[in-house]
């Protein structure tokens, strides 16, 4: 039966891939993270095995078309918890991988290197000081305060900045178990990540 499936990147933090494969998920992971242009490989948060993969995936992309990056690509700037929910509507077979998928050692490594270094973020990284305002990716509206090395005032409590966008999601009605906060949050127009990685690049 073929696959409907939500994948992510850590090399693409707050994107999301939903798209479908008429043969297994780990075959279809493991060719599209063997592009030379994909620095990591790619993780499964869900598929599903569903009779009509084709309908599916096209009302999943409509539903999701305002979050869509390139009308070509298959790219959503989407919390992957929003789509699980709407693909949950197909009522198919899990058929979601329960561990990465990689090809060899250097791959884990990597991936596991990738994890490690989205944890361990803090401001000095990106030269940004206490009391400076921080804006919510997806609503400029929803801000907090630096407060220290790693954290934040949102809402008159001093947290995490995954923990504040796991808060947001949440009351959004949507959240994923494991938030990158820094690619949830802005300074001067730039998400964290970017910030970090454009400096990491002059240095």
């Amino acid at each position: 039966m073929p696959i409907v499936y939500i994948l992510t990147n850590h090399a693409m933090p707050g994107l999301i891939k939903i798209g479908k494969t008429e043969n297994d998920i780990i075959g279809r992971i493991k060719e599209l993270s063997r592009g030379s242009g994909v620095p990591l490989p790619f993780e499964c948060v869900f598929a599903s095995n569903v009779e009509d993969a084709e309908f599916v995936e096209k009302k999943l992309h409509e539903a999701f078309k305002a979050h869509r990056i390139n009308p070509k690509r298959e790219f959503f700037r989407l919390d992957p918890l929003s789509a699980i929910a709407a693909l949950e509507i197909a009522k198919g077979q899990d058929a979601t991988p329960n561990k990465p998928v990689t090809e060899n050692e250097d791959e884990e490594i990597a991936l596991e290197n990738a994890k490690v270094r989205a944890e361990k973020f803090n401001f000095e990284m990106v030269n940004i000081k206490a009391g400076e305002t921080l804006h919510f990716r997806d609503d400029p509206n929803i801000t907090c305060t630096v407060v220290g090395r790693s954290k934040i005032n949102y809402g008159g409590e001093v947290t995490s900045l995954s923990a504040a966008a796991q808060s947001i999601l949440k009351g959004k009605g949507s959240a994923w178990k494991s938030v990158q906060g820094p690619a949830y949050w802005l300074y001067k127009g730039k998400t964290l990540v970017d910030l970090r990685d454009e400096l990491e690049i002059e240095e």
